[in-house]
């Protein structure tokens, strides 16, 4: 298929691809008009559940499957000189290798690849907010079977993206009057949570775009209101999710007698994944790797005084870490928070592991400043 170049196809890669200087660039335009260009419709009739369609057909009807997404993508990189491969790939919901069941039902996917001198990128143009360069979660430690020809092939495993990729950034800024906490508050999002988030928006008329985000980014309980919001990023792939906004949550404070408790974790991560073995008999999964940051600073209210700092904990294991550290600097209550996943995937023999871990971050959360009136 795709064997005869098609001066239309010609024409339209060519409109992208002006003026692109690098490799790189030109890679980034087409996966990009394709992704923004051709819907996602999964029809599989008979054989069409097997074969691509050609590439100038799924572009003039600008839908088509995977496969007819990956026709096309190949087709308009080969067409601006650039060797692009379709590749059959089986998603994590398959469990198997090639090693442990080499036939045709190993895959229920399709995708693109390039290389890289000896590395090789993979274009999902069905997940279409995600940028070059970043493997789609569903394929993450898969192994790709990349048609180079009819009698050449290679089988690649995908790399996995590391946490680090995947980061929620809070900052909390805070001030109690009364028993109301005021504050301010900045979220930098970027990874496939964003992405995902990024998907919801964009057939969202703007009024519900603000409404979706302003629940987004309300915290601590369900009478947090959000005063004011302002955000950036949104539908840009490359750019981070940035919220800026001004909050206030009315009867948050504990008091006893002349002390005053505030507990600064407003939003508690993992906090119900502990796992039931009795229920749970196989590995418990997530989509993607994560870390989330979180800098919380509370002014110390007038007319009283920290008589109690919550003590500093972590914990740090090969799936699994957090780290809790608690300062005092000057007239403010600093915490700073790191929780992060490291794997996708948690065995059964890991969950004992895994419970201890959770019920710890679960003590952590626990843990508040006490403040004592002083006149």
């Amino acid at each position: 298929m795709n064997k005869t170049k098609s001066p239309e196809l010609q024409h339209l890669v060519d409109s992208l691809i002006k003026g692109c200087t690098t490799r790189e660039q030109k890679v980034k335009s087409i996966y990009y008009w394709v992704q923004d260009h051709i819907k996602y419709v999964a029809f599989e009739d008979g054989l069409g559940g097997y074969v691509p369609r050609n590439a100038q057909m799924v572009c003039d009807r600008r839908y088509g499957d995977c496969k007819d997404m990956s026709s096309l993508l190949s087709s308009m990189l080969n067409t601006a000189g650039i060797d692009a491969y379709m590749t059959l790939i089986g998603t994590r919901d398959i469990p198997y290798t090639y090693k442990d069941l080499p036939t045709p039902q190993m895959n229920n996917h399709m995708i693109c690849a390039v290389k890289n001198n000896s590395e090789w990128t993979f274009l999902d143009a069905t997940f279409n907010m995600i940028p070059f360069g970043v493997n789609p979660y569903h394929i993450q430690g898969k192994e790709a079977l990349i048609i180079e020809g009819p009698d050449k092939y290679e089988v690649y495993k995908v790399p996995e993206m590391d946490a680090k990729y995947n980061v929620l950034n809070d900052s909390l800024f805070l001030k109690i009057e009364n028993k109301t906490i005021k504050g301010k508050g900045k979220t930098d999002y970027r990874g496939f949570g964003k992405y995902n988030l990024d998907i919801q928006l964009k057939e969202m008329a703007s009024k519900n775009k603000y409404e979706r985000l302003t629940n987004f980014v309300k915290t601590g309980n369900n009478k947090c209101k959000i005063d004011t919001l302002l955000y950036t990023g949104n539908e840009e792939r490359d750019n981070p999710l940035v919220m800026n906004f001004n909050f206030s949550i009315d009867d948050y404070i504990t008091q006893v007698d002349n002390s005053i408790f505030v507990n600064m974790n407003f939003e508690k991560p993992f906090q119900n994944s502990y796992i039931d073995k009795e229920e749970k008999k196989y590995e418990k999964e997530y989509n993607y790797k994560t870390t989330n940051i979180s800098k919380t600073v509370l002014e110390i209210p007038k007319g009283y005084k920290l008589v109690k700092l919550p003590e500093n904990s972590n914990f740090n294991n090969e799936k699994f870490s957090f780290d809790f550290k608690y300062s005092q600097q000057g007239n403010y209550i600093v915490l700073e928070r790191t929780i992060t996943l490291h794997t996708l995937t948690i065995e059964p023999n890991m969950f004992d592991i895994w419970n201890d871990m959770i019920s710890k971050l679960g003590s952590s959360y626990k843990k508040v400043p006490e403040f004592v009136k002083t006149n």
